[in-house]
């Protein structure tokens, strides 16, 4: 019996110890975890912090054969609150990582995990049933019998054994990754040959294996300082109830740094609808030498990699979204293209729908467009005196009729001329052909213009200083021409009207 009690005894004290090395290696994981279980976050810092060191006394108290009774009752006293943590967490339908063995292996807790701790929880219980003085022989009286050989043989064994395990472990991530890794391949080589075999046909698209956590699943909490040593956790991200994008990069990523002049465009033009917190790695100051020329929102700095890894994302740049509710909305979108894909597509669906404004009297409706010269334009840059709205399309034959005498009018303005704001639909290279000096914006869906009840180009309306609707929508050249104030520049098409698609 004594050697069952021994063997418990070894089992319990490497598990613990284990457990606690690992945590050592990622702290913030540990005070992650604490949080994912639903402890305040005024106490999930400290006890974070503490478990680690709490798991490591009861490790090096069950090697001894004076303390071995005390560490079976730590052990105990542990082990149940991970159970009744784990059990309260599957009945409300929650999976929180369990962080169990810190950075060499994490999962999200489950009843496989739940049976496991009840289990050790038993032999916990049992050794404490023994008695102080019946738990065997420590540590100290099992080497002080064994000869010099049998020594040299255990730490032989003992370092071959740990060998074996880290390479196991190395060998088991290396996995991972190379089958993420030929699965993005494998996608876009059949996306390849799909095109290389139909290039004009059209055909449903195939979707290529997503990437990241499932949609809906809790956002993996986190903890981390940015590059002036203040805290950010996801909570305090999410406390605007705010849409929020998760950027990841590396200072020495070169896509990532290509990227980040739209970055600071994206966050000082839609911060009131959404927010975006980009998440480096390495020192502040080698990301203070990298980044300090950007107007970018708080880069948040992460030890190595284990905050992308949680989100599994396993390159830069790569980004992922979630929503208010602190709930995965995208997968992880990896490369510069995909990730100003994921984020128009964000855009239209935070941006509030436009409020119809066609009626005089109407207050015209906010709104957020890109401008030719790369940043976004608002209504409101404009409030201070009248201003002609101007739907256009530079594909539009009845727009490039009259786009001479507009350039004319631009340059020789009649008197009390209002401001002029070209909204168009078509893109920004055909715009910046035209050679227009009025601000051009680009609105490719329209909105715009249906939300002043327009309904093809070219189109226009009069906004007051105070963005107020002062006349009827003008529609076709010369009720434009009209409203502008040009002066016998009506052309043959009159009131003609260009449908835009």
């Amino acid at each position: 019996m004594l050697s069952i009690v021994l063997a418990i005894r070894c089992l319990l004290c490497l598990i613990f110890l284990v457990a606690a090395v690992g945590k050592f290696a990622d702290l913030p994981g540990s005070r992650r975890a604490v949080r994912g279980f639903g402890m305040p976050e005024s106490l999930a810092d400290s006890i974070g912090t503490a478990l680690p060191a709490v798991e490591l006394a009861i490790g090096l108290a069950l090697l001894f054969a004076r303390t071995a009774w005390w560490g079976a009752v730590g052990a105990a006293a542990l082990l149940t609150c991970f159970v009744l943590a784990i059990g309260a967490n599957l009945l409300r339908g929650k999976t929180p990582d369990c962080h169990c063995f810190g950075q060499l292996h994490s999962a999200p807790a489950g009843p496989k995990t739940l049976i496991r701790n009840l289990v050790l929880v038993a032999l916990a219980i049992l050794l404490v049933a023994r008695g102080a003085k019946n738990t065997g022989a420590g540590i100290g009286d099992i080497l002080g019998g064994l000869t010099g050989a049998h020594l040299a043989w255990l730490v032989t064994a003992f370092a071959v054994v740990g060998s074996c395990a880290v390479a196991t472990w190395f060998m088991l991530q290396l996995y991972k990754q190379n089958g993420r890794l030929l699965q993005r391949i494998e996608a876009l080589e059949q996306r390849g040959n799909r095109d290389a075999t139909h290039p004009t046909t059209a055909e449903a698209p195939t979707e290529p294996p997503h990437v990241g956590l499932p949609l809906g699943s809790p956002a993996p909490a986190f903890e981390l300082l940015d590059t002036g040593g203040r805290p950010h956790s996801l909570q305090s991200l999410l406390r605007d109830s705010k849409p929020l994008m998760l950027l990841f990069i590396d200072p020495e990523c070169g896509p990532c740094k290509a990227m980040l002049p739209g970055v600071a465009v994206w966050h000082t033009e839609y911060a009131e609808i959404m927010k975006i917190a980009i998440v480096s790695r390495g020192a502040a100051k080698k990301n203070l030498e990298k980044l300090d020329s950007q107007a970018l929102p708080s880069v948040l700095l992460q030890q190595d990699r284990e905050v992308a890894t949680a989100y599994q994302c396993y390159g830069t740049p790569g980004a992922v979204w979630i929503g208010a509710d602190g709930r995965i909305t995208s997968y992880v979108g990896q490369g510069s293209v995909e990730i100003e894909k994921m984020f128009g597509e964000q855009r239209k669906r935070a941006t509030p729908e436009l409020r119809p404004a066609h009626n005089t009297g109407d207050p015209a409706p906010e709104f957020f467009l890109p401008s030719l010269s790369g940043r976004h334009t608002k209504l409101a840059d404009f409030r201070g005196q009248p201003l002609v709205l101007l739907f256009w399309n530079p594909s539009c034959g009845f727009c490039m009729r009259m786009l001479e005498d507009l350039r004319f009018w631009e340059r020789t303005p009649p008197s009390n001329a209002p401001q002029l704001l070209v909204i168009s639909t078509g893109p920004a290279e055909a715009n910046r052909k035209m050679g227009l000096r009025s601000e051009i914006v680009l609105d490719d869906d329209f909105l715009v213009g249906r939300a002043f009840k327009s309904t093809g180009t070219p189109s226009a309306i009069l906004l007051d200083e105070h963005g107020v609707v002062s006349t009827p929508l003008a529609t076709g050249e010369d009720a434009v021409r009209s409203l502008l104030g040009f002066e016998d520049l009506a052309g043959a098409a009159s009131g003609s009207l260009h449908r835009s698609s």
